[in-house]
């Protein structure tokens, strides 16, 4: 009925001119997207592909005349050669789409964005052998029916099938070029703005994905907007009411699938809230979303979303700086007690905390503790281990941020300055700090022992696994740090603490040593891991915490050598002064680069700086004595203990 039109033309208005090569066409050109709508064709419905535009879409099949064809060896499944019936049915089809949706899937608008055989090969080998697919605490794992998705795959809007693409390569074992995954990542976020703003399941799964991949590659920042984006989609979409309120003529896998993509919004939100600054005023309602299938991974979600409301609160609390030290004990002792803080760890079994003894053992009865802990590790959860770890770290870890205010008044305060109801609080500030401090760090270490000991692959921590472990870490190295260096002799002699906490109060500087040792090497081995897949060893989201964990250990180092020469000051006072933040750099990837290297360029020049991601920072003190945290109520804090060492 009408001449058909391109998008540009429709948008410019004008009329479309077609070559003398389209008007020509032969009818192998026509049997090239035949073949690509038999791939179609295995979703159900025959749609229009990207094959007629793109000319490697051919390379699907061999020879376009035969009638079946494998892909590429991977499926192995031959594929029918669709008939003449079936062309014209796809081409009657093509003709009778809106023009709107093909603008939103790209396919007509830029011939960059069409999908080739090379990225369905890659998103096959993420779905079939890449293991970060096998961890149910990767995030594809449950967000995607990957059955449904490759099958499917030519149809899917481009800025899905981009960052599926940057995931596989990303993860690729062996490993590709980096320069492939940053590619495939840039398309993604092109693609993502070329959608426009008409709210989608598919491009809201897309933006989760383009936030996990600035994840993993220590740029988190790069997926601010995007994250923007995604709660804009999910009010948009209604996706934060259960389907069954809004619904009753979707599937029930259907309905599953929309949960489970809340709960990872949720999930990324949660988890943003408590280390960031960045969405600080959006809260969500999660108990209104029924829990998708995995029930007992969503309940270990459940748990540690509560956890990370904590820190939340923490947080928020701790923005507004005290001004005397009796304001600061009082608020300090009240927040443990908030409704909200009791609600949340009443939800948590018993069960899911561990918690190692730090009585000195000998080597066999550590033995002894290590595999019984791994046993109510694999009893608790044994389809996901590590979400009893990385719990129990998180609990531990709130238990050191609840106090850790009080904790720094051991260093300005002595006990006849105060009155006894003060003095007690302080010393049980003291040692349930140190209890949490050292708990996490036996953690870490068990975390080695069921690895390289007992041989549990479960307990392997990749990059993922180790970025959520991060925030706990750095809270117990601030905690024994301050211990070693700063604390006061009188606050950690025996004949002043409790009994039972004696030993753990008088903690030797050479374990403190020890246990900030081993929290830096698994700082070094996630930046390592960071730097491996970016292969590149420019700064990452690790780069400022190693900074401040080596200059507490030269700070502890310097104390243990002045208490055997005094007259030895490692100390430079002239030194600058060195602020701890996270610069945010830009990735590119430069495919025509001739360069022998196959490495991505990695913008050395940071677009912005942010302050660095873990829960709270080292409110106001310095390390080392010129080593400080960027943080926006870092200042108030300073002023409170300068005043308190006049």
């Amino acid at each position: 009925m009408a001449q058909p039109a391109c998008a540009r033309c429709s948008k410019l208005g004008v009329q479309c001119q077609y070559g003398s090569t389209v008007d020509a066409a032969t009818p192998e050109g026509v049997s090239t997207v035949s073949a690509s709508d038999g791939m179609l064709g295995l979703a159900g419905k025959p749609r229009t592909s990207g094959a007629m535009l793109n000319p490697s879409a051919s390379r699907i099949f061999d020879n376009p005349r035969t009638s079946t064809r494998t892909i590429g060896g991977l499926i192995g499944a031959p594929v029918p050669f669709p008939t003449p019936r079936a062309v014209l049915a796809a081409i009657l089809l093509a003709a009778e789409e809106p023009i709107e949706t093909l603008l939103v899937e790209g396919r007509i608008e830029d011939p960059d964005l069409l999908p080739t055989y090379e990225d369905f090969s890659l998103v096959y080998s993420l779905f079939g052998t890449s293991v970060y697919f096998r961890n149910n605490d990767f995030v594809v794992h449950n967000l995607l029916d990957k059955d449904r998705f490759l099958a499917s795959f030519f149809a899917q809007p481009a800025p899905l099938r981009y960052i599926l693409c940057a995931l596989a390569a990303y993860t690729a074992d062996p490993p590709l070029p980096i320069r492939i995954a940053i590619s495939y990542f840039n398309k993604a976020r092109r693609a993502v703005f070329r959608t426009g703003d008409k709210p989608s399941v598919r491009i809201l799964e897309a933006v989760v994905l383009i936030t996990t991949f600035a994840l993993g590659t220590g740029q988190p920042s790069l997926g601010k907007p995007f994250f923007t984006i995604a709660l804009r989609m999910l009010l948009q979409l209604n996706l934060h009411i259960d389907p069954d309120d809004v619904s009753n003529t979707m599937k029930e896998s259907e309905k599953d699938e929309l949960r489970m993509l809340f709960w990872r919004v949720l999930f990324h939100l949660k988890y943003a809230l408590c280390i960031t600054d960045f969405a600080a005023t959006i809260d969500l309602e999660y108990y209104t979303v029924k829990s998708p299938p995995a029930t007992d991974f969503t309940f270990l979600m459940q748990c540690n979303f509560g956890m990370w409301d904590v820190f939340s609160l923490i947080k928020r609390k701790l923005r507004v700086t005290p001004s005397s030290v009796s304001e600061l004990l009082l608020s300090a002792s009240e927040l443990p007690m908030s409704p909200k803080v009791l609600h949340a760890y009443s939800r948590i079994p018993a069960k899911f905390i561990l918690v190692p003894s730090l009585n000195h053992l000998t080597a066999s009865q550590t033995t002894a503790q290590y595999d019984a802990l791994i046993h109510q590790i694999m009893t608790s959860s044994p389809s996901n281990p590590m979400g009893i770890f990385q719990l129990s770290m998180n609990y531990h870890a709130s238990q050191c941020l609840f106090l850790r205010p009080i904790l720094y008044l051991t260093a300005y305060l002595t006990r006849t300055s105060l009155v006894p109801k003060q003095s007690r609080m302080i010393q049980t500030a003291l040692e349930e700090c140190l209890v949490g401090a050292q708990r996490i760090c036996l953690l870490l270490k068990l975390s080695s022992y069921a690895l390289d000991i007992k041989q549990l692959k479960q307990f392997e921590l990749s990059w993922m696994r180790r970025v959520a472990l991060v925030p706990s870490l750095f809270e117990a190295a601030v905690i024994l740090y301050f211990v070693a260096c700063r604390t006061k002799h009188e606050w950690r002699c025996s004949k002043n603490t409790t009994p039972s906490y004696a030993s753990i109060t008088s903690i030797s500087d050479s374990i403190v040593h020890e246990f900030l040792t081993c929290i830096l090497h698994a700082f070094h081995t996630l930046f390592s891991q960071l730097a491996e897949n970016a292969k590149s060893n420019r700064p990452n989201m690790m780069t400022p915490l190693i900074t401040c964990l080596n200059a507490m250990l030269q700070e502890l180092s310097a104390k243990q050598g002045n208490s055997q020469q005094s007259n030895i000051n490692t100390v430079d006072f002239n030194l600058d002064l060195i602020l701890l933040e996270m610069k945010v750099l830009s990735l590119t990837s430069d495919d025509d680069n001739d360069k022998e290297s196959n490495e991505a360029e990695i913008d050395s020049c940071s677009v912005a700086t942010d302050e660095p991601w873990v829960y709270v920072g080292l409110l106001g003190i310095d390390i080392n004595k010129r080593v400080r945290w960027n943080g926006p109520y870092e200042g108030n804090w300073r002023r409170l203990w300068e005043q308190l060492q006049v």
